[in-house]
């Protein structure tokens, strides 16, 4: 079964839902709740349903909803299934967590206090934005299809204004209006024949679509590697030449292989600890998801594992054991603390962006 609205609630909300469900219904929205689910009926399989045929999903947020893992799915599904989500805030709070991440950008209506008392408002809030009052209030019209006999009238004799004869043409078979200039229309006069539009054929415009994604998905995955820009050339120049001047200096400065070790190794640290503290930056601006932050910064590090390690190796000559066995040790702890550095700046820095956007789209009813 369709349904224009799917809401979601937490158990100690009924009140509010069941009074935002009879203003809805009084209106002649189609509403699904969890009162629908009959006995001996799977929930779950019941809810998927709804989610599956309802237009839009309605969320009465309130505390307890940020505990809420049956929420998490629902929202999954709707996702999924590319549903509108509105979330109505019928409790003095804000969410957390995840559902600071997912709803924060969402436009939300603010119902408390008394939230139960301003169902009405809400309803009519609901059946306006999602335009449902077309489809509750409109009066069915009987029409009578096109080509029925209804339509196809005899010939009707009707006096004209000068006092002659008119005669009215029934409507053609088909439904189809008279020609009342008939045959007598001139050649100037009739309409010109339509040029067919070139048939689209829709497997080439999926395939076109599918390969104009995934050109984008690449651009998008190489600018987020290593986004480094031609002004960053100074703080790493600036970087590059204190590192010449503290290897100069040492004693092993004549030896090419452990100058240029030594180099590498701490070129490596120094890269990582650069893109520990600016890449976060970078990805906030661009918006992108934390899950690929997190993953495009373990990729990020691996070039500066990669000057570590060869720096190791060409410090100690090739000898990977000697290598491996005394300095290998510090890779994992040393890149592993600088991965968790740039996921936690950015999770602030999101965190604190999710926030201001949940505080600026909270609309008061």
């Amino acid at each position: 079964m369709q349904y224009d609205i799917f809401i979601s609630y937490r158990r100690s909300d009924q009140p509010v839902a069941r009074a935002l469900v009879g203003e809805l219904e009084k209106r002649g929205v189609r509403v699904w709740w969890d009162q629908k689910i009959e006995g001996g009926e799977d929930w779950r399989d019941a809810i998927v349903e709804g989610l599956q045929g309802a237009q839009c999903l309605v969320i009465l947020f309130s505390e307890e909803c940020n505990d809420s893992k049956q929420l998490k799915k629902e929202l999954a599904i709707a996702d999924t299934l590319n549903k509108l989500v509105v979330p109505v805030l019928i409790e003095d709070t804000q969410p957390r967590g995840h559902y600071l991440y997912e709803l924060a950008a969402l436009n939300w209506i603010q119902v408390f206090p008394n939230p139960a008392s301003r169902a009405g408002d809400l309803a009519d809030r609901l059946v306006r934005e999602l335009g449902l009052e077309q489809t509750a209030s409109a009066p069915a019209v009987d029409m009578a299809p096109v080509g029925h006999p209804a339509m196809q009238e005899e010939a009707v004799s009707r006096p004209d204004s000068d006092g002659d004869t008119l005669t009215v043409a029934p409507a053609a078979p088909g439904g189809a209006a008279p020609d009342p200039m008939g045959a007598h229309a001139s050649p100037s006069m009739q309409a010109a024949p339509r040029k067919a539009a070139p048939a689209l054929d829709a497997d080439a415009v999926r395939e076109k679509a599918e390969r104009k994604r995934q050109r984008d998905s690449r651009r998008k995955t190489m600018r987020d590697f290593l986004p480094l820009h031609w002004y960053d050339i100074f703080p790493l120049g600036a970087l590059a030449g204190l590192l010449y001047y503290e290897v100069s200096s040492e004693w092993w400065a004549g030896n090419l292989a452990e100058t240029v070790g030594v180099s590498l190794i701490l070129g490596g640290i120094a890269l990582g600890a650069f893109g520990a503290v600016i890449f976060p930056f970078r990805y906030y601006l661009r918006r992108r998801r934390v899950w690929r932050t997190a993953m495009m910064q373990g990729l990020n590090s691996l070039i500066p594992i990669a000057m570590f390690v060869g720096g190791l190796l060409i410090w100690w000559e090739g000898d990977t054991a000697s290598a491996f066995d005394e300095s290998f040790i510090f890779i994992p702890p040393i890149f592993i603390t600088l991965t968790i550095v740039a996921i936690v700046i950015y999770g602030i820095l999101n965190g604190q962006r999710a926030v201001r956007s949940f505080r600026k789209n909270v609309e008061v009813l």
